[in-house]
């Protein structure tokens, strides 16, 4: 006996070429499929966008922070949203561990108060080697001196990940 491919319910009674047991199974099964299409198009184009993205910076940077400035200035409820959000991954984050500025210079001194990625010295930040959007923890193990381009071009990224896109794909 055949079966709905959707909820594989019975299919007696129905034509030999239905796939549904229903037009309620067929809408489900054609929403499914429509979103399961457009996350995989969103998917594909992600990366194209993000090179947009990065090109339209990179062509005027000096417009971009000025754009930037501006939008945080005209936008303080948005702005003050993303800070919420930033404090709630990292302090509702389950390993979160206070770092005391005792421990932020023990760190700055294992790394010779340069960056750890570039070994460049000057103003340092602190940065999460696994980020916290990526479930990294706020804790003193993993966090790291690094330069401010170096912490703002890492983002959310992996190391690795941001080493390879660095690199231009070929890194090894």
């Amino acid at each position: 006996m055949r079966a709905c491919q959707q909820c594989a319910g019975s299919m007696e009674g129905k034509r030999s070429n239905a796939l549904y047991c229903s037009r309620d199974c067929k809408s489900k099964a054609s929403e499914s499929r429509r979103v399961r299409d457009n996350r995989d198009r969103y998917e594909k184009e992600s990366e194209r966008r993000k090179q947009y993205a990065r090109d339209s910076y990179w062509s005027d940077p000096d417009k971009s922070r000025d754009y930037s400035k501006q939008w945080r200035k005209s936008n303080p409820e948005k702005r003050a949203t993303q800070n919420a959000n930033r404090r709630a991954a990292k302090y509702a984050n389950p390993g979160y561990v206070p770092v005391t500025p005792k421990e932020w210079r023990r760190i700055l001194n294992r790394f010779g108060n340069a960056c750890a990625y570039c070994g460049r010295k000057g103003e340092l930040q602190m940065d999460h080697v696994i980020p916290l959007c990526r479930g990294g923890r706020h804790a003193p193990a993993n966090m790291v001196p690094a330069c401010p381009s170096c912490n703002a071009s890492k983002n959310g990224s992996f190391l690795a990940e941001w080493r390879y896109k660095r690199k231009g794909g070929d890194a090894q």
